[in-house]
């Protein structure tokens, strides 16, 4: 380092090292309790629509985008409600779509192990 560089160096403020808010037990507890609301009620979504789909008579047909779209509204509602953060919102219909896609997988194999026997 040339002399400049220690000057620049010693200019520059310290980095702060960025430390999470000091929260009170009361609001640790509350973030808590919204928390075990909100992983309450995203399971009962995803169970409606485990339950939906396994019933429907065509799984691949338009029907099942449309729960889809039915259960990513509720859970978008509730998480507007609630006040949860924005990477809440896509959670619903995340599962929504890796459980199709874990189906469709499924039978792929199905068939081709058929195709091969």
């Amino acid at each position: 380092m040339n002399t400049q560089e220690i000057i620049n160096a010693m200019a520059e403020p310290p980095h702060k090292e960025e430390t999470k808010p000091i929260l009170s037990r009361a609001q640790r507890r509350q973030m808590e309790r919204i928390e075990s609301d909100a992983k309450a009620r995203y399971h009962a979504i995803a169970d409606q629509f485990i339950k939906a789909f396994t019933e429907a008579i065509d799984p691949e047909s338009e029907e099942i985008v449309q729960l889809m779209k039915k259960y990513d509204a509720q859970w978008r509602i509730y998480c507007k409600s609630k006040r949860l953060t924005d990477k809440a919102f896509p959670l619903v219909k995340e599962y929504c779509e890796s459980v199709i896609k874990q189906y469709f997988e499924e039978k792929s194999i199905a068939e081709q192990s058929i195709q091969h026997e």
